[in-house]
């Protein structure tokens, strides 16, 4: 049976049925407007298919010249822009220079408040794969260790505190987490583990939709490692009201769905949160999206949604500031942000991550109020950051 047949039946036998009970049950929320988290995650990869400057340095200046003004023409129900998520990531140390003055001008946006910067790492024994010496527990520390010190030259994965806490949130390359590619594209049995001890502070990976994907799906929950198997995100302990966390990581999803009528045409049939040229925001999958009503167990009435990109791609321009994003965000706006019914609130990774904790704290109300909730905003948030001075 193929991956994707796979999916397809977990899909259909797990998930969909619950989709209909929480339809069912956030339309018996009367009076309750339903939050919705909108977090949107990039895997951003400024070298990939290259290692010429000029080229890295175009995709980068892109997002800095387009995206700010096509954020200042959107907003949520507390006036906040749409906000990015960069998982970024470092091909070479050879070029670090380069990369030093990128994670510079992407702090200028997270200064701006248009996103934030996170980790992104692809590592382990594979053809032409990146940083393949990191394949087992002790390279892969000491590997994490050294970026997050470079990071946090630039403000990024630091907290701008009196005592800084030193945390991130991590996408794998690949989709390969915990080993979940057959051996492939990682190698470490116990990556949740050092994940948790190295600070990190959630998942952002799945779904992948491919043969890393877990069989957990549309949930927050936490992950418990086994370090003599791969995969064991697999499944893993709900996020719920009144809980705490357990395990080893939190794996923070987006939606995965079926669209049967696509069978009969070009579009996508697996619904895995991912947005690209071929792989646009039709209305319809939004109203999927927020229907899926991921959330913490026992609060419904906050839910997140969480779309991922390849956002340093040229031609992903079309669902990042162009065309697509113009009509996904306005068809946001447009639907789901009347005060009433529903509330719309742009977040970054962190932001999720603080407002599903407080959720998880037993807090009620407005999930703005819980931005900042544990982990406080980032350096490079508050304070501009002068690449001659902080080398």
């Amino acid at each position: 049976m193929s991956v994707h047949s796979k999916l397809l039946n977990k899909v259909f036998l797990i998930n969909l049925p619950w989709q209909k009970i929480q339809r069912l049950l956030i339309r018996r929320l009367a009076g309750k407007p339903i939050h919705i988290m909108f977090l949107y995650v990039d895997h951003f990869e400024p070298w990939e298919n290259t290692r010429i400057p000029e080229i890295a340095e175009q995709r980068v200046n892109d997002w800095l010249e387009k995206y700010p003004k096509f954020a200042r023409r959107h907003h949520d129900s507390n006036r906040n822009h749409p906000k990015h998520t960069w998982f970024y990531l470092i091909e070479d140390w050879k070029l670090k220079e380069y990369d030093a003055q990128f994670l510079q001008q992407l702090s200028g946006l997270c200064f701006e408040n248009f996103g934030e910067i996170e980790l992104h790492i692809h590592h382990g024994l594979s053809e032409n794969s990146i940083f393949s010496d990191v394949h087992n527990s002790d390279t892969l520390r000491k590997h994490i260790e050294k970026l997050k010190r470079f990071y946090n030259q630039f403000g990024a994965l630091i907290t701008a505190e009196e005592n800084p806490k030193s945390t991130y949130g991590f996408i794998h390359g690949k989709w390969a987490l915990d080993n979940s590619m057959g051996g492939k594209y990682c190698g470490v049995n116990n990556e949740l583990q050092i994940l948790n001890e190295t600070g990190c502070y959630a998942d952002f990976t799945m779904p992948s939709g491919i043969q890393s994907q877990s069989r957990k799906i549309n949930a927050l929950y936490y992950a418990k490692d086994d370090p003599e198997r791969p995969k064991s995100f697999n499944t893993g302990f709900s996020m719920k009201k009144g809980g705490k966390a357990q395990g080893d990581l939190l794996m923070f999803t987006g939606p995965v769905d079926i669209y049967f009528n696509n069978i009969f045409n070009s579009h996508s049939i697996i619904e895995k949160s991912n947005l690209d040229k071929k792989d646009l925001p039709f209305d319809y999958r939004i109203r999927r999206w927020i229907a899926a009503g991921i959330h913490v167990k026992n609060q419904p009435e906050w839910i997140f949604v969480k779309v991922h990109t390849h956002g340093a791609r040229n031609e992903n321009s079309i669902v990042n500031y162009d065309e697509w994003a113009e009509r996904l965000f306005t068809y946001l706006e447009d639907n789901f942000n009347d005060g009433k019914n529903y509330q719309l609130h742009y977040v970054s990774a962190r932001e999720a991550y603080n407002i599903a904790k407080a959720a998880e704290a037993g807090l009620e109300g407005n999930p703005e109020d819980f931005r900042d909730f544990l982990i406080k905003p980032y350096r490079n948030m508050k304070f501009k950051i002068d690449l001659k001075n902080e080398k």
